[in-house]
């Protein structure tokens, strides 16, 4: 798969008490001597005012202490609890994923076609497995001292949804269960009317980003079985223009080549024919391109940028090219976030409306920054990356008075000093803003190296509440 990717403390107490004290201590096993005065100090016990170190033997009048007497035990009586004092609930751990994986028969299928997801446990039987279509808090089965667990479902409408797997002592009634002892990645799967060779790298594919930066659809996939190396990829925009396909790299020695020096496909040794880019522009603040190079010695490249989106892909000697259809089928929805998750709050009420900075697959992660305004009452900001940790923040303004704010997207996170979330692995991921009550308010998600912003100008914003996601950082 590619991936782009404690100090021993000891103290010594000496209490002395009543008068001026005096005291010498030495190592049995060197000649080191410890001195030190101790003074009275009210209520206090004595405090040490001066020690001094010494080598050699013991100055003279100064009796050794050898050994130190023993110091009787002083038992506290427990701290009563005042009557009325509220009992803190015990803290939720934070569940590590460890061991449990959740696969898909299939991430892009057809109307109508089942699709089955199995989750494994690698470290033996968990109390419970539990798999839910994560988008719509539906828990599609449930396994009792298990180490494995299988779930199917199907979709007679063009959808994206994505799909999670937790282990957990009890189930509870919603998505997650209480105090996961370990939890999935996320798993995401699109339903469509037809498939085409851009479709082509469905079964268990390494995804370079796979999803929405404003609103461009862009998809990279690399795909490995019997047949080689298969890349697939597609651009959309709101337009309806699309350029799209899959390269098979089906040699005795596959070679793939990954970096974002996207400005090679611009070059004039370039053998493809023009245009060149096949596919580019700007779109509310997104700059998007894709492009095709081959030099002329069988290696084919595919440059792609959408915003901070910038993928270089190459193969060596590719055996065959198979193009979308001019006309290909609408870019598949937007990735639907979890069901009932604050952060999920600007996409579910804005729908297709929602100002969306970046929605969907950045490698091993999920990402959703989107914006929604309802004009004269509130504006919402939502944050949410998630991999085997999660971490989201809905970030509120309500006002009676508030007017349609200005809202754009960009790849400048500068103004991100403030942070929400962030994760460490397996994907180095972060939620961040700029102060809270500044104006502009911006709010930036990075996730393996992809930085999107968001910013909200209106008059008079303030402060917004902050709500965080259930069960991550």
């Amino acid at each position: 798969m590619l991936r782009r990717k404690r100090i021993a403390a000891a103290a010594l107490l000496l209490l002395a008490g009543g008068g001026t004290t005096q005291l010498s201590a030495a190592l049995t096993t060197g000649s080191i001597w410890i001195n030190c005065q101790f003074v009275p100090s009210g209520n206090l016990p004595d405090s040490p005012t001066q020690c001094q170190g010494t080598g050699g033997p013991s100055p003279t009048g100064i009796p050794t202490v050898s050994p130190f007497p023993t110091v009787p035990t002083v038992t506290v009586p427990p701290t009563p609890t005042p009557v009325g004092t509220p009992t803190l609930p015990p803290v939720t751990p934070i569940a590590v994923a460890t061991g449990l994986s959740l696969t898909a028969s299939t991430t892009i299928a057809t109307l109508g076609q089942t699709v089955t997801f199995t989750a494994s446990s690698s470290a033996g039987p968990a109390p419970n497995i539990v798999i839910y279509d994560h988008s719509t808090g539906t828990a599609l089965a449930s396994c009792a001292s298990a180490s494995v667990c299988t779930a199917s479902t199907s979709s007679s409408v063009a959808q994206t949804h994505a799909f999670i797997a937790y282990a957990a002592q009890s189930l509870g009634s919603g998505d997650p269960p209480p105090a996961p002892q370990a939890t999935s990645r996320t798993v995401v799967v699109s339903w469509t009317t037809a498939l085409v060779p851009s479709d082509g790298c469905a079964i268990q594919p390494d995804v370079l980003f796979d999803g929405y930066v404003g609103a461009v659809y862009l998809r990279l996939r690399l795909q490995s079985d019997s047949s080689g190396v298969r890349l697939c990829y597609r651009m959309t925009t709101p337009s309806g223009a699309s350029e799209g396909g899959s390269i098979l790299d089906g040699g005795g020695a596959p070679a793939v080549h990954v970096d974002n020096n996207i400005a090679t496909c611009a070059g004039s040794a370039n053998a493809v024919p023009s245009p060149h880019p096949e596919l580019g522009g700007s779109l509310l603040g997104t700059t998007f391109s894709l492009d095709t190079f081959a030099d002329g010695t069988g290696d084919a490249w595919i440059c792609a940028q959408a915003g901070s989106v910038q993928e270089r892909i190459g193969l060596t000697a590719p055996l065959s090219v198979a193009m979308d259809p001019a006309v290909p089928p609408a870019a598949p929805l937007p990735v639907a976030p979890p069901a009932g998750y604050p952060s999920s709050t600007c996409i579910v009420t804005g729908a297709a409306a929602a100002t969306r900075a970046i929605v969907g697959q950045i490698g091993e992660a999920v990402s959703w920054l989107s914006e929604w305004s309802t004009p004269m009452s509130s504006v919402d900001i939502c944050a949410r990356t998630e991999d085997e940790q999660s971490t989201g923040r809905l970030l509120s303004f309500g006002a009676a008075s508030l007017s349609v704010p200005s809202v754009t997207t960009s790849t400048n996170t500068t103004p991100c000093t403030f942070p929400l979330g962030s994760l460490t692995s397996p994907v180095a991921a972060s939620l961040s803003s700029s102060p809270p009550g500044s104006e502009p308010l911006v709010v930036c998600a990075t996730a393996a190296g992809t930085a999107t912003a968001i910013s909200v100008a209106g008059p008079s914003l303030g402060v917004p509440m902050i709500e965080k996601d259930p069960g991550g950082v």
